[in-house]
């Protein structure tokens, strides 16, 4: 795993801000994202897929792309090909402690999550959960609900990841992984990559 302080660099923040807060960037609402439990708010950079086409959907696709970019060559992360892209907005919630751990995608993959603002707190709110458990190793499904305790206790965390703005970090997507909900009025923003 590789976790990157400044990986998005002053510049490209400074742009990143204008499209989020005062450029004409738009969300869609979507009433489920990993259950119906968790509604969030989304900007597609990449459709998700599967094929050899990378899909892009978006005008603001290359401001984020390039960044991925950079961090990857810094890291000297090799990539074929981005199979989702997209601007995620995770709205406050105190009614769960995370979310509903999964994986993004059922092929091996890699996650790079660029994190777009701060938070208001300075408790792990809208903190990254990285679990030791591997799909399809752990033998569970793609998308494990939260509501079942039993299950949830199944899940040890390997790293947990307290979002800063500017920060970028990079892991094997074959690990589990959530979130804890954002807390008093805090806003989420990341951007997502999927890649191989």
């Amino acid at each position: 795993m590789i976790i990157d302080v400044s990986g998005i660099d002053k510049e490209d923040q400074s742009l990143i801000d204008f499209v989020l807060v005062d450029g004409p960037l738009n969300f869609q609402y979507s009433a489920c994202s990993t259950s119906y439990r968790f509604p969030f708010m989304s900007h597609v950079l990449v459709n998700r897929n599967n094929t050899d086409i990378t899909e892009i959907v978006s005008p603001f696709y290359k401001i984020f792309y390039d960044v991925f970019d950079k961090f990857t060559k810094k890291h000297q992360i090799n990539y074929n090909k981005i199979l989702r892209a997209c601007i995620n907005c995770t709205v406050p919630d105190e009614r769960y402690e995370m979310m509903d751990p999964h994986v993004d995608q059922e092929i091996d993959h890699q996650v790079c999550i660029m994190y777009l603002n701060n938070l208001s707190t300075t408790d792990t709110s809208g903190a990254t959960l990285i679990f030791d458990q591997t799909f399809p190793d752990a033998n569970l499904d793609e998308v494990c609900d939260v509501g079942n305790v039993e299950l949830i206790k199944k899940f040890t965390i390997k790293e947990e990841i307290v979002p800063k703005k500017r920060k970028i970090i990079c892991f094997d997507g074959k690990h589990y992984h959530t979130i804890r909900p954002p807390k008093n009025g805090d806003y989420r923003f990341i951007s997502i990559f999927n890649f191989v």
